[in-house]
């Protein structure tokens, strides 16, 4: 359905064009003194009048949204108030020279075409223009978020596979030298080998994050289910419990199971007890956006590291441990969502990611769906 801004624009568009069509038609239809007189005083204002309908239909197949059709119309408008402003003046000058037009209706009937078409115009390029400094502004301030990105990812990247570099290798001389522990490092190394496959998963997804994953309607209920059973089914000691409100859609990235994915992942494999404890809550928030807590009952994440993701910055004095929660938080970042961390009581850590639910108008484009994984 269209806004009243989108129709007022079309409206005035259409409006001028197709009345000023017909005054000219009149007016050449009702004779006139000479050819150059019809030429001039009809039929070149009536093509006028007929370009400016037809930059109307080009309007209406423009991808434009209703404030911009609006504005279009505005300074269609603002182009008639000016020139008749303009005609105004010289009919009063030529009055008190003693000259009085015939036709003076004609005349502002002109001046109305010539300045809704050169209003049409410029409201165009006003429309084309703040379209392109807004967009400018976006790719600036997307740049900047991907060098950001880029300088963490490389940063973490570096300190990750020095360190698990540095555990193979280690673990590999004592392999050599100590014949009483050897299942005991050969399992060392095994596990820190897959640590590193583990990171260069990460790493593509970060490589399709950013690349610019769509947004895309969630159904957050039946993700948090998948994913919740793929934690159950990779780790059968763990205790994963469920607690659904009203969980509605929301409109996130592409990317966002693995997003909760990373989060159950590290309330188990970071928890040092036997059976692990993680609880997954799905509810509406006081400001009506969805949030999906993971709670669990582990050693809690240390306050540098909650500092780092505030500030978005890595540096080497605050480093975080690993790329998985920088993942976390640049998905839900990108699902113009936020990620918050609280102590859970009497212990462990309770990771809030709050999402925007989607709209009626999303919802009847987009059948919630799973994401990608």
């Amino acid at each position: 359905m269209k806004s009243v801004g989108r129709t007022l624009g079309y409206l005035t568009v259409f409006g001028l064009a197709v009345v000023t069509a017909a005054v000219y038609t009149l007016h050449g239809l009702q004779g006139t003194s000479s050819i150059p007189t019809f030429i001039f005083g009809a039929f070149i204002p009536f093509c006028v009048a007929l370009i400016l309908f037809l930059c109307g239909i080009w309007l209406t197949h423009q991808d434009l949204d209703d404030a911009n059709v609006a504005k279009v119309g505005f300074w269609c408008v603002a182009g008639v108030v000016v020139t008749c402003g303009i005609v105004a003046l010289m009919m009063l000058y030529q009055f008190s020279e003693g000259i009085v037009l015939e036709n003076w209706g004609v005349v502002f009937v002109g001046g109305m075409t010539s300045g809704a078409l050169v209003g049409f115009l410029v409201g165009v390029y006003d429309v084309r223009r703040k379209a392109t400094e807004h967009r400018l502004a976006t790719e600036q301030e997307r740049t900047a978020r991907l060098n950001q990105r880029l300088r963490v990812l490389n940063r973490v990247l570096r300190h990750d596979v020095r360190n698990h570099s540095n555990v193979i290798l280690g673990y590999a001389d004592l392999l050599t030298e100590d014949d009483d522990h050897l299942d005991e490092h050969a399992e060392i190394i095994e596990r820190t080998a897959h640590d590193l496959v583990s990171l260069g998963d990460n790493a593509r997804r970060i490589e399709h994050l950013l690349s610019d994953a769509d947004r895309t309607v969630v159904d957050l209920r039946a993700l948090v289910d998948r994913e919740v059973a793929t934690i159950r089914a990779e780790h059968p000691d763990a205790r994963v419990e469920t607690a659904y409100d009203e969980a509605e859609s929301v409109q996130a990235n592409q990317l966002l199971g693995i997003a909760v994915n990373n989060l159950l992942e590290n309330a188990v494999v970071h928890n040092p007890d036997t059976h692990p404890f993680v609880r997954v809550s799905l509810d509406v928030g006081d400001d009506g956006r969805i949030d999906c807590c993971v709670a669990d009952d582990g050693p809690g994440i240390p306050e540098e590291e909650r500092s780092v993701f505030r500030s978005g910055q890595e540096t080497q004095l605050a480093h975080a441990s690993g790329i998985g929660l920088w993942l976390v938080n640049w998905i839900v970042d990108d699902s113009n969502g936020s990620v918050e961390f609280d102590d859970r009581t009497p212990r462990g850590t309770v990771v809030r990611v709050s999402l925007p639910v989607a709209d009626e108008g999303e919802l009847a484009e987009n059948a919630p769906t799973l994401v990608h994984r």
